[in-house]
């Protein structure tokens, strides 16, 4: 006899934002660093070497006050993205690039002293007008779209998406908090 079994999988939730404005996206790669990690099993040993690719770049001083805690930004023993690197080289480059990114979580604290200056607005809206200026299909959505509450009100109720971004792009060097990846 044949038993038959199904498995059932449940896939996650996807919100997807469509506009009629079309972006425009530039992409410029260059290689810093090369990382090669090994796992050897069954041990808990995990063994990295890194190689120079380039050449050393300088590194920014960073002034935020728990930057030091952030090992995965820098990390004297060399497992980080080396993001000092990356913001010295960055801060050379005469055309940056400006990256919008979005977090899909339980909101934003958006009068934060450590992200407010770097948090989107929806400047193709008015805001108070109970219109949508933008055609999107959301009424206000000045700083973003709550679609837990389905408002235009995206405060963050219990911290997670904060935190989610000012690991992002928290502002740096301004001697407060921590530093995002973005360097803001």
């Amino acid at each position: 006899t044949t038993k038959k079994t199904t498995t059932t999988t449940k896939k996650p939730a996807i919100a997807i934002i469509t506009t009629t404005k079309k972006p425009t996206i530039t992409t410029t790669t260059t290689t810093v660093r090369k990382i090669t990690t090994t796992y050897k099993a069954p041990t808990t040993t995990t063994r990295a070497t890194t190689t120079t690719t380039g050449p050393k770049l300088p590194q920014v001083s960073v002034t935020d006050t728990y930057f030091g805690n952030q090992w995965g930004l820098h990390h004297s023993g060399g497992m980080d993205v080396n993001a000092p690197e990356a913001w010295a080289y960055l801060n050379t480059n005469p055309n940056p690039t400006q990256v919008v990114v979005a977090v899909i979580d339980s909101g934003v604290y958006i009068n934060h002293p450590d992200l407010r200056a770097n948090l989107w607005k929806n400047t193709d809206e008015i805001p108070g007008n109970g219109i949508d200026d933008d055609g999107n299909g959301y009424i206000d959505d000045v700083d973003g779209w709550n679609f837990f509450g389905n408002d235009n009100n995206p405060t963050d109720d219990y911290g997670h998406g904060t935190h989610c971004a000012g690991i992002i792009s928290a502002v740096a060097n301004n001697a407060r908090g921590v530093a995002g990846v973005s360097e803001g």
